[in-house]
């Protein structure tokens, strides 16, 4: 995987319309995802959040739904994911921006 390649396709994309897109977070931090502590854990999470707002703003349709748990989700809580989806799908996951 190209990761900087990957990063400069998705930052080159200006905005998707209508289409429905789900932005699934969760409420706790990066703690065991992240080979540091302190400081420079604080400033990447930070960074991470930032970076998230890049997403919020490709459609009119952008749901965001903070799920209980860490970087995992699936694993933590596939009920709430999978519901998050099946409203975004049906329509009614308009959770907020």
């Amino acid at each position: 995987i190209d990761m900087v390649a990957s990063a400069a396709e998705v930052q080159a994309v200006r905005g998707l319309g209508r289409l429905p897109v789900l932005i699934v977070q969760a409420d706790e931090p990066l703690l065991g995802w992240l080979p540091c502590d302190g400081d420079a854990h604080l400033a990447i999470e930070e960074a991470w959040r930032q970076e998230q707002a890049f997403y919020f703003r490709l459609s009119a349709r952008t749901t965001h739904v903070t799920i209980s748990g860490g970087h995992d989700l699936l694993a933590d809580d596939p009920d709430a994911v999978s519901a998050a989806i099946v409203a975004v799908v049906h329509g009614s996951g308009r959770a907020g921006r």
